[in-house]
């Protein structure tokens, strides 16, 4: 090979490695961008993993009504579905409205102690006019006419004498009655009507002074409305005390608490009730520390009716769990979800319920064994059933971020919770099946809960807590009286005159 062939030659590598080093820069270059674009890939991933998370919490929040979850009917508001399908937990009974077939029906019925009789006399013979003032009447009809007497307020004025013993020459007057204090102030009879609209019919303190005022003709300020009620919350502290005692002795007793807005802030009222009992108390706190501070729970011994919040785990020797909260969740499953497994469940608990109140009406207090045996089939093959759907199966496996940020459980869905739930608390929800006594669900507190709402949908919420603790007690007397048969005008109007209803047992 020649010098110059030589030279061309090396000329040629030495472009080759050129061209194969500007190919290999290329190439690093190109898996530079490669796993520039991996890493954005893999970004892109965990960020709609964690977008269709956020969507199904969004969607889940949307769907959540008082028919599939815990929500108060005054939160869904006036929006309806473009095709409406309500469904309600209540069995359609095929009842038309009104009267059903063999109802007795109701009437006005005359009184057998008429306040007032008005006799009139028939002096003429309407056919012939003949004079018949003189002959005995053979028979008399009688109606009477149901009405409310003009309404006025009844002024009694005491007068005491003032006399000087020729004696001793002292100088005395006789005693007033116990309680008249003032020179002019309200009986107790308009201090327990006070009381019953502002406390009881939620009515605010300037409607009141305008019902005063168009009923009555009289005018009464806000300040007096004010004192009558702290007069009425300090008269009820012994009953107050008597329901709570007598609560912490009763053998079953239903609990639960609701949101109320206090000062600007979110305060929690507690109510611990039984058939003849109620007792409501507000907290700053929703847990622990307002049960202890309450003085019901840390005290209680028998059985604790409650939809399964954890803090009530720590009170009372048994537990019932509340199955309404159950079907509202059970709905929500299985409408957001479709989970069959869900509608099943539910089936099968009003299935049980509606037996047990069959058998109730035959005179019977049990399932026989053999029906007990296999409703517990059932509900063990429906939760297996839950268990086993694709989204409710355990998380084998996490990537390293994952294992580097969590501390704790894997968080579950709502499903899975639920499941949970009922497999490790068989015998709460179930309660009702094996004890015909036993209830059902939680409703008995949830209605003694219910005015509460109403008054913060009224009043929007209580300015100080000194107004929420003044409507719990006098609240918590009303509800006690009501349930123990008692007129509610009555009993306030006991409490003003000293001698408030206390209650004798659970």
């Amino acid at each position: 090979m020649d010098v110059k062939t030589q030279m061309d030659f090396q000329q040629e590598i030495l472009s080759l490695r050129v061209e194969l080093q500007a190919a290999f820069k290329e190439i690093e270059m190109l898996h530079q961008e490669n796993a520039v674009l991996r890493s954005e890939n893999q970004d892109l991933k965990k960020r709609i993993v964690a977008l269709e998370k956020e969507n199904q919490s969004l969607k889940d929040q949307l769907s959540k009504n008082s028919r599939n979850s815990s929500k108060p009917p005054s939160s869904d508001g006036f929006k309806k579905e473009p095709k409406p399908n309500p469904k309600s937990l209540r069995q359609i009974r095929g009842r038309k409205s009104g009267g059903q077939t063999g109802h007795q029906g109701y009437k006005l019925k005359p009184s057998t102690t008429p306040d007032k009789i008005t006799w009139h006399e028939l002096n003429q013979c309407p056919h012939c006019q003949n004079d018949i003032s003189k002959i005995e009447a053979q028979s008399i009809e009688k109606r009477q006419l149901f009405d409310i007497p003009p309404l006025t307020l009844f002024v009694t004025e005491h007068r005491a004498e003032v006399k000087v013993c020729p004696h001793c020459q002292r100088r005395s007057r006789a005693e007033f009655p116990e309680g008249l204090t003032q020179d002019a102030q309200y009986g107790s009879n308009t201090k327990a009507w006070v009381t019953y609209l502002n406390q009881y019919q939620m009515i605010p303190y300037d409607r009141i002074q305008q019902m005063m005022e168009h009923f009555f003709g009289h005018s009464i300020s806000e300040g007096t409305i004010d004192n009558i009620i702290e007069s009425g919350f300090q008269s009820l502290e012994e009953a107050e005390m008597a329901i709570k005692k007598l609560l912490i002795q009763s053998k079953r007793l239903h609990h639960d608490e609701t949101g109320l807005r206090t000062k600007g802030s979110l305060y929690w009222q507690h109510v611990a009730s039984t058939e003849k009992l109620t007792h409501y108390g507000i907290h700053a706190k929703r847990g622990h520390a307002a049960m202890d501070s309450i003085g019901i729970l840390p005290n209680y011994k028998g059985t604790l009716v409650h939809d399964h919040f954890v803090p009530y785990a720590k009170y009372g020797k048994k537990h019932i769990l509340c199955n309404a909260h159950h079907l509202r969740e059970l709905t929500f499953i299985e409408e957001q979800y479709q989970q069959t497994w869900a509608r099943h469940m539910k089936d099968l608990l009003l299935a049980i319920k509606n037996q047990r109140e069959t058998f109730k009406r035959r005179g019977e207090d049990a399932f026989p064994d053999y029906r007990l045996a296999a409703y517990l089939r059932c509900y063990y093959e429906i939760i297996m059933q839950g268990l086993w759907h694709p989204t409710n199966l355990p998380t084998k496996t996490l990537d390293e971020d994952q294992k580097k940020r969590k501390q704790g459980p894997i968080k579950q869905t709502k499903a899975k919770n639920l499941l949970d739930r009922l497999r490790h608390h068989k015998d709460e929800v179930l309660a009702f099946m094996y004890d015909f006594d036993a209830p059902f669900d939680n409703n008995l507190a949830e209605r003694d809960l219910r005015m509460s709402k109403v008054k913060q949908k009224v009043s929007g919420c209580f300015r100080s807590e000194k107004g929420a603790k003044r409507f719990c007690r006098i609240r918590s007397y009303i509800s006690t009286a009501r349930k123990n048969g008692i007129q509610i005008l009555d009993a306030l109007q006991k409490a003003f005159q000293g001698a408030p209803f206390i209650p004798q047992s659970a």
